[in-house]
């Protein structure tokens, strides 16, 4: 596991022992497959045609014979390498989930939103309350809390979107996830109006936030960089 950035050392933390183990087990199957069919025998059929003037004067017929599929065997020296790299990773991952542990709870559900390949909805449903009332949003009637609620989550996956190299969501796909997840019917001629400057407080938090969540995993990304 090669430490480039924060971002990416908390996704393949997630990533890798995984598919390491399953890595394995196709592997041994593999090898087991090999083996097997190395142990089979089959009979084939060699016909020879009418008036055959080789040594033998038999007439066209069927005449099975033995054949034996010859196995040869490859000495695997790259397994104790292949075991050798999955433990160095191991190594480190444990090392950034140490980090990731020292975090408060919100901060972990947040950053596991954004990079974990284990995310769930549970880490989605607390990091969406955490970044709404970590943001400093003005004072809003009920029926529009309830549509800023929903508007923190659209700005959580733009924000996964623009960390992860695309671009920040513009108004028309929020609206249309809006509707699609809640049901809340926007309208782009208002959204300037209405919703561009509670979407701005949003980005900013999760600004703020990601880069909060990200101190304890940069920290391990430097000392493993000067260790090396």
């Amino acid at each position: 596991m090669r430490l480039i950035s924060a971002r990416q050392a908390w996704q393949d933390a997630y990533h890798i022992p995984g598919a390491s183990v399953m890595a394995k087990a196709i592997e041994d199957a593999e090898e087991a497959t090999r083996k097997t069919r190395a142990k089979r025998r089959k009979k084939l059929v060699a016909r020879f045609p009418e008036g055959y003037q080789g040594e033998s004067k038999e007439p066209e017929g069927l005449f099975p014979i033995d054949s034996q599929i010859i196995a040869a065997y490859e000495t695997r020296t790259g397994r104790a390498a292949g075991n050798l790299n999955r433990c160095q990773h191991m190594l480190a991952a444990g090392k950034v989930m140490h980090a990731i542990s020292t975090l408060p709870a919100p901060l972990q559900h947040l950053g596991h939103f954004l990079y974990s390949p284990l995310a769930n909805g549970v880490d989605q449903n607390r990091a969406q309350s955490f970044l709404y009332f970590s943001a400093d949003l003005p004072k809003m009637n009920k029926p529009r809390q309830e549509v800023a609620y929903w508007v923190a989550l659209a700005a959580m996956h733009s924000w996964k979107d623009m960390v992860n190299g695309r671009e920040e969501w513009w108004p028309g796909k929020v609206i249309q996830f809006l509707a699609d997840w809640p049901g809340f019917v926007l309208y782009a001629a208002n959204w300037e109006r209405d919703w561009a400057a509670i979407w701005e407080i949003f980005m900013q938090e999760l600004n703020r936030l990601d880069a909060q969540a990200l101190v304890p995993v940069a920290q391990v990304v430097a000392a493993q960089r000067d260790a090396a």
